[in-house]
């Protein structure tokens, strides 16, 4: 029986950064505008529980470091097959710090969504996991996670997208983001924070019929 697809395009939210045990290897997975973008794997991201807990999806993680909206539709091609039967988006931490980062956010997404329901496939919109109050209060931080929801909200509903909202099913818990954080950069999930991602985007795509 072949293996329902999931393909992870995303920035260092979705590729692990962070976690203990991951690593940045050789493999160059995407390269645009002079910048080259490699294979991060191992750790505890949230991505490697999930390829872990589910054997029976076959999870293919694009996520690149540092990479913004507007790079990764410039690395499409590169990126997504139109054999990806459902595409998890998880982008628009690094547009946080351009001027006009959350117009491009939303018109990098809208045109994602457009293009891969082209093909038949599926995409799901993920909001950003919590940072720290010191993290997001840096003054390279032109936006907040929360202007990137708010953005993948309105993709969603423009396009008639479905969305997994980690942020607030996160920040809608009895959590204290800052001690979870503790420990790492204030942006990119802890371990512990990475649990808490996984079983929200697990929960989800069980709700949606992707985990059985």
């Amino acid at each position: 029986m072949k293996k329902e697809r999931i393909k992870i395009i995303g920035d260092s939210l979705a590729s692990g950064m962070g976690t203990s045990g991951s690593i940045i290897t050789s493999e160059i997975i995407a390269s645009c505008n002079g910048l080259t973008f490699h294979r991060r794997e191992g750790g505890c991201g949230w991505a490697a529980l999930l390829t872990r807990a589910c054997p029976n999806l076959e999870i293919i993680n694009m996520a690149c470091d540092g990479i913004s909206s507007s790079e990764a539709l410039l690395c499409w091609k590169q990126l997504y097959r139109p054999s990806d039967s459902n595409v998890l988006l998880m982008l628009g931490a690094n547009d946080r710090k351009r001027i006009n980062g959350m117009d491009e956010l939303f018109s990098n997404l809208m045109q994602m969504c457009e293009l891969v329901k082209a093909d038949g496939n599926r995409p799901l919109l993920l909001t950003p996991s919590p940072a720290s109050a010191e993290n997001e209060a840096r003054p390279d931080r032109i936006f907040k996670h929360r202007d990137v929801v708010l953005v993948i909200r309105e993709v969603a509903k423009k396009a008639n997208a479905e969305t997994i909202d980690i942020h607030t099913e996160l920040m809608g818990r009895d959590i204290d983001v800052e001690a979870l954080m503790r420990g790492g950069d204030g942006n990119h999930p802890t371990d512990r924070m990475s649990e808490l991602v996984f079983d929200c985007v697990f929960k989800e795509l069980f709700k949606k019929g992707l985990i059985r």
